[in-house]
């Protein structure tokens, strides 16, 4: 069933079914990952020439087996002249006998001549002397051999009985059959005269035959491709992303199929993985397209020239510090998420370095934030006035998860402040604003599912930009809005890492761009997203 429907031959409405299927099934999501790569793998696979070291071992083979099988080798010109001259010497021994004995003549009429069917079956027969091998004049006695008197009782001649010839295998492609010339006629022919017959041999017929009937194999051409441009979306299950190639207007965006066998690095040539290639860096990837799939690279190397999370310092680059504060912190620790625990996952694996912390375990009097450049705030994290105050005056930026924390960052105020947790009506959906923003630009406005099941949403009333809402009591609240540089993000519960989509990540990393002062135009090309009618 899930073959049938990577291959596309699923009706619409079990196709739906398969789908939502498949949001909350990672067993299946794998195999069809696994089909579409062997689908793709398939497509690009070419057949391979035959060496031309084993198309001549099999002519040889062949050749040989014919030879084993014939059933009659055809004589050689110096068979032929030996042949002839064994003819020869019996016609002119013939000759003499008849002159000197003519008697004999009656012996030679018996040697050539077949005994006739009406003769007496007392003839006597001559004794002749055994032939000797080919090549040798046959020798026969100097002295006739007198005919036996009458009425002597002669043996009568058997005729030895040979056994039958085993009947010849069969010959593909035999040879016509050839008519030997009589014995006189070869005495008269001379050895300049003898020419050997041409005989076709079994390659020659058979390199016809394949000539006239070889098959014809259709492939589709690869062609070598080497793209460079900005990651503008990021599939983690299905190893593809988006690349966005060419200046704006004329932009390409092209398909990139990444394998286990695919080689990750950096533009130093230090080896990296999957997981640290995130939107909007720029990348260089070497790979084969299809002539039925343009567009569409299956990449042998994956090369990050300049990552999106990486700060420049002067000469020297450096990895950048991230403060995650969290309830719990050491939960986080021992691989146990809080409702944003996977969050500090996700700053961990697209290139930061996190320090995570419980800010109950902080000493506020000191310099905490020294040598930070991003303060993250998860939900939930109760901060004091002191915690809240040095984070301000540090003026470092901040992403926040937390509603409560709303009004004392001066993001906006909070939807029902005597409860600030409510959470707007159960879904899993947001509303993504015009692409007005430079953080938004490309994102396809409207409805956009960012979760896998309900998801916690707790709407706010924003002081600044608004990029994406939902419905709360009739009116559209922000949910992901900006102040200065301070970003409120109030989407979260992990579900264990497993709930949030990839379109709630291309948010939650244009957060971390933005607020790290990075361009987030580059992924201004279209971003496949989960939309409502489509899951992913």
């Amino acid at each position: 069933m899930l073959s049938s429907y990577v291959d596309g031959e699923v009706a619409v409405s079990l196709r739906h079914e398969l789908e939502v299927h498949l949001d909350g099934c990672n067993a299946c999501r794998d195999k069809v990952t696994s089909f579409r790569g062997l689908r793709l793998t398939l497509r690009q696979s070419a057949l391979k020439p035959v060496p031309q070291s084993l198309n001549r071992d099999v002519w040889r083979r062949i050749e040989e087996r014919e030879r084993s099988r014939r059933t009659f080798s055809f004589p050689s010109l110096g068979n032929l002249v030996g042949v002839a001259s064994n003819a020869f010497a019996i016609g002119v021994t013939a000759l003499l006998i008849a002159l000197i004995a003519p008697g004999a003549s009656a012996v030679w009429s018996q040697l050539i001549s077949p005994p006739s069917s009406d003769a007496p079956a007392d003839a006597a027969q001559p004794t002749l002397a055994p032939t000797s091998v080919r090549g040798t004049p046959t020798s026969f006695p100097t002295t006739p051999t007198v005919p036996p008197l009458a009425n002597t009782p002669v043996a009568p001649i058997v005729e030895p009985t040979l056994a039958p010839k085993p009947a010849p295998a069969q010959i593909i492609n035999p040879a016509p059959p050839v008519q030997l010339p009589s014995a006189t006629a070869i005495a008269s022919v001379s050895a300049s005269d003898v020419t050997p017959p041409v005989i076709p041999t079994s390659r020659a017929v058979a390199a016809s035959t394949y000539a006239n009937s070889s098959p014809t194999v259709t492939t589709q051409p690869l062609t070598l491709r080497t793209v460079s441009g900005s990651v503008a979306f990021v599939d983690r299950k299905q190893r593809t992303m988006s690349i966005a190639s060419g200046v704006a207007g004329t932009e390409k965006t092209w398909t990139v199929t990444l394998s286990e066998g695919t080689q990750f690095s950096r533009a130093d040539g230090r080896k990296t993985a999957f997981e640290d290639v995130g939107i909007a860096d720029q990348v260089e990837v070497a790979g084969f397209e299809t002539a039925g799939l343009p567009g569409a690279i299956m990449a042998s190397t994956l090369r990050v020239t300049v990552s999106a999370v990486t700060v420049a310092a002067p000469a020297v680059a450096r990895t950048p510090r991230v403060l995650f504060l969290v309830d719990g912190a050491e939960n986080i620790r021992n691989g146990q998420f809080a409702y944003t625990g996977d969050w500090a996952r996700r700053l961990a694996s697209t290139g930061f370095d996190v320090t995570t912390a419980d800010p109950a375990r902080i000493s506020w009097t000191t310099s905490p934030l020294k040598d930070f450049t991003l303060v993250v705030i998860g939900y939930p994290s109760t901060l004091t006035d002191n915690a809240i105050a040095t984070i301000r005056s540090s003026r470092l930026p901040v992403l926040d998860a937390d509603p409560r924390l709303v009004q004392p960052f001066g993001i906006g105020i909070n939807v029902d402040p005597a409860n600030p947790n409510r959470q707007a009506a159960p879904g899993k959906t947001v509303e993504v604003t015009a692409a007005t923003a430079t953080t938004t630009r490309g994102l396809p406005a409207g409805e956009v599912i960012v979760a896998r099941d309900t998801i916690y949403r707790t709407p706010i009333i924003s002081n600044g930009m608004v990029y994406a809402t939902v419905t709360d009591g009739g009116q559209k609240r922000a949910i992901w809005a900006q102040t200065g540089t301070t970003i409120y993000l109030g989407a979260w519960n992990s579900s264990n890492g497993a709930n949030h989509t990839d379109a709630y990540w291309n948010m939650f990393d244009r957060s971390v761009m933005t607020l790290l002062g990075r361009d987030t135009s580059a992924t201004a090309a279209s971003v496949p997203t989960a939309t409502r009618t489509g899951t992913r």
